[in-house]
């Protein structure tokens, strides 16, 4: 059990910054012109969005967005930032304007004449296509295999031409302003009709801008956190839905076309809203086959097959999300959401206040990221070479910037690797309190914690790659000197002095050699708190960066 802490130590519960604020780092780039403050602005939007839960999930720290938006000034300036507020946004409206383009371009193909609201809606419409290709070779993305944000202006180009450029290109064909050309143009009410038919079927080619609105779809999800089977479902229905909507709309422009008996008589007033009931119904069972007998005519054929064909696809993907219903259960989103469940009803049995369950659930949240696992079960399946190469991905690069810890030998450093214990702490969590005994040492995977004196004064910030603790991990029964409190989401690594100790216990001169280095620094801290050194001596308070940090360990903590 932690002993109390001294008396003479103010308590500090909570961060709230006293240390100069950093500055806006795009006052470095947007510095002086017209409309600085405005510049400035748009700029911002381009850049990484702390709130957006992509870039809490990849990014993890504050330390980590304000490198991400440094990077992105320095080396590309230009271009916009898949996790930006911009990009999000962007994608949200063209959500609703594919969608709109997608309903409306089937039912004004049904049209003989197309009016000049609607051909202003098509147009700007197309317009808004057209710029979210400008903005696809822009935007920035993140890779599926390394998980890095690819800024770079030739990647963003070369994956985005073997990606959706087609299919969001082709679709900017408009063929309804040639049609209205032609009109124009053309004498011959018969040839007109007919020639102008065909150059609007051509825009059947506008469906392949669903792909782009699946694409746009899935990242909403992600931004809003919605649950990945419901809206699997709803996207299929939408899918289905569209679907329905184009074969209708082709049927009947070829039933038309072929003069097919089972149309009403064009003299009739609802001639076009009956034969589109009509259609839309052969459509329904042509996808389901439900009470269908195969037709006649050689123009409606392959559009029969084809719409068979996705009849058979829809229900074999229907079926695999009820079968995936049935399994949900067992995926780990679905474990992470009934674990999640448990949590709620425990905090609520226990009647526990407000803001601790909501430092539970924060706590559950930064730990999992939306998928339950049971590590202790995976590490045990793997085996002690493959466990101790993810020991030492993870924490030999912590260990690297030890200062006291650079001259041991390598197989004390990898036994220390798998030694090491993680833990996570949230936002104003006390780390270490001054006046504690302490006996471990604390490593920064990622995050950020604020160092205050005993007297409760803010002497800094520490980040990614830091670390505190040492002298307390290897010298018996020392006391911290400072209270270090969580900034951000901090993730962890933790090396007590027992693991310490049994991993070089075979090399004796080597722990005198670091005992002794170990009592010479705390001999140094001792004289420092007596004035007899300056703090300067031992803080480098401010990085290029503006992010405040020891530049040596802190070895007194």
């Amino acid at each position: 059990m932690p002993l109390r802490a001294r008396k003479s130590v103010t308590d500090v519960s909570n961060h709230n910054c006293t240390l100069p604020q950093e500055e806006d780092i795009l006052v470095r780039y947007i510095s002086g012109g017209y409309f600085v403050m405005f510049r400035r602005w748009i700029k911002r939007q381009t850049m990484v969005w702390e709130s957006n839960p992509r870039s809490k999930m990849y990014l993890k720290s504050t330390f980590n967005i304000r490198r991400e938006k440094i990077i992105h000034l320095e080396d590309h300036y230009y271009m916009i930032h898949p996790f930006s507020s911009m990009k999000c946004y962007w994608e949200f409206m063209m959500i609703i304007a594919i969608t709109l383009m997608l309903i409306i371009v089937p039912i004004v193909l049904c049209w003989e004449h197309v009016t000049s609201g609607v051909l202003v809606l098509r147009i700007t419409l197309d317009i808004l296509c057209f710029i979210d290709i400008l903005i696809g070779f822009q935007s920035g993305y993140l890779d599926d295999k390394t998980k890095k944000i690819i800024l770079s202006q030739k990647k963003v180009a070369m994956k985005y031409l073997k990606g959706r450029f087609l299919t969001d290109f082709l679709p900017l064909i408009n063929s309804d302003i040639m049609s209205v050309f032609m009109e124009s143009q053309s004498t011959d009410s018969t040839s007109n009709i007919s020639g102008t038919n065909s150059i609007r079927f051509m825009n059947i080619i506008k469906i392949l801008r669903i792909f782009t609105l699946t694409v746009y779809m899935n990242r909403l999800r992600e931004f809003y956190q919605y649950s990945i089977f419901r809206f699997k479902m709803f996207k299929l229905l939408l899918i289905t839905f569209l679907l329905l909507l184009w074969a209708t709309g082709v049927l009947f422009v070829l039933a038309r076309e072929s003069e097919e008996e089972w149309l009403i008589n064009p003299d009739d007033e609802n001639y076009l809203n009956t034969n589109l009931v009509i259609c839309f119904v052969e459509v329904f069972d042509f996808f389901f086959l439900i009470d269908h007998y195969p037709t006649k005519s050689l123009i409606l054929l392959p559009f029969e097959l084809a719409a068979l064909a996705v009849g058979v696809v829809l229900q074999m993907y229907f079926i695999s999300q009820i079968l995936q219903l049935v399994e949900k259960h067992k995926t780990s989103e679905n474990k992470y959401n009934d674990k999640n469940i448990q949590l709620h009803n425990y905090v609520r049995n226990k009647q526990v206040p407000p803001s601790i369950a909501s430092k539970c659930q924060d706590y559950f949240d930064f730990k999992f990221q939306k998928s339950y696992y049971r590590e202790s079960e995976i590490l045990q399946t793997l085996s002690t070479t493959l466990r101790s190469e993810i020991n030492s991905h993870i924490c030999e690069r912590l260990l690297e910037n030890v200062d006291i810890l650079k001259d041991m030998p390598f197989s004390v450093i990898t036994m220390l690797t798998g030694l090491m214990e993680e833990e996570i702490y949230l936002p104003n969590d006390i780390i270490t309190r001054a006046g504690d005994i302490g006996d471990c040492m604390y490593f920064i995977s990622s995050g950020m914690v604020a160092v205050y004196t005993p007297g409760g004064k803010e002497i800094c910030h520490i980040s990614n790659g830091g670390n505190f603790g040492e002298v307390c991990m290897i010298m018996k029964h020392t006391s911290r000197v400072a209270t270090v409190i969580a900034v951000d989401y901090c993730d962890l690594y933790v090396l007590s002095r027992k693991c310490f100790l049994s991993a070089i216990k075979t090399y004796p001169d080597l722990y005198r050699k670091t005992m002794a280095i170990s009592k010479k620094r705390m001999s140094q801290v001792v004289q420092t708190q007596h004035g007899r050194y300056r703090p300067e001596e031992f803080y480098d308070m401010r990085t290029p960066e503006g992010v405040f940090y020891f530049k040596k360990s802190l070895y007194e903590l």
